[in-house]
């Protein structure tokens, strides 16, 4: 049986003993830095996993600074869902916070999934959606599924990071990317724009 207060206990004396030596992690860990200079699609974001404090899972997918952290049990999911069906083409999800210049809290144990076409809510924390397909599988805590554009032309509607059976370890989900096949076209025109410009500064030199 999965005991979760012992592993609430447990996590809670270590957490303390960070603390002790360090007053301000808890003040500044939900500061953390983006990876990405992205604005994510419109989207509402609900989970299973139980909640610690204020880290709200919306903070994980805002571009502001923030994260989303939580006690997990196998088979919680945090579900990402889309007004429409959006064509998407990557989805980055970073995991672990730094606590004493150590990272902790990684998802270690989870996969990412797809569903094409939203239901409805099975409870306030949960959501429906038609035929969820495994994609990709966490590795070291990180996520970075590509080509999205290509496996579903249609269109994804909904986005489930699955927690494995084996993690045990609190989760600590500190950045949600979601990119859209119009981010797409814009960073590759940025691209060959960075690419004339260094051509035309040759050519000048």
């Amino acid at each position: 049986m999965y005991n979760f207060m012992t592993v609430l206990l447990n996590h809670c004396v270590s957490q303390l003993n960070s603390w002790r030596t360090n007053p301000f992690v808890f003040m500044f860990s939900s500061l953390v830095k983006r990876r990405f200079s992205h604005v994510n699609p419109t989207a509402d974001v609900v989970t299973t996993i139980r909640q610690y404090k204020a880290y709200l899972a919306e903070h994980a997918y805002s571009s502001a600074p923030g994260m989303f952290w939580g006690i997990p049990k196998p088979g919680d999911s945090f579900d990402i869902l889309f007004p429409e069906p959006l064509k998407l083409s990557r989805v980055v999800v970073l995991t672990g916070a730094a606590i004493n210049k150590k990272i902790r809290d990684k998802l270690l144990y989870g996969s990412l999934e797809i569903s094409q076409k939203f239901l409805k809510m099975e409870n306030p924390k949960k959501a429906s959606c038609k035929s969820f397909s495994p994609v990709q599988e966490f590795k070291n805590g990180e996520l970075d599924m590509k080509h999205l554009r290509q496996l579903y032309p249609q269109g994804i509607q909904c986005l489930r990071i699955s927690v494995g059976a084996k993690q045990k370890s609190w989760v600590a989900i500190t950045e949600v990317a979601v990119f859209t096949e119009e981010d797409s076209a814009a960073e590759s025109a940025a691209a060959r724009v960075g690419e004339e410009g260094a051509r035309g500064g040759k050519k000048s030199a």
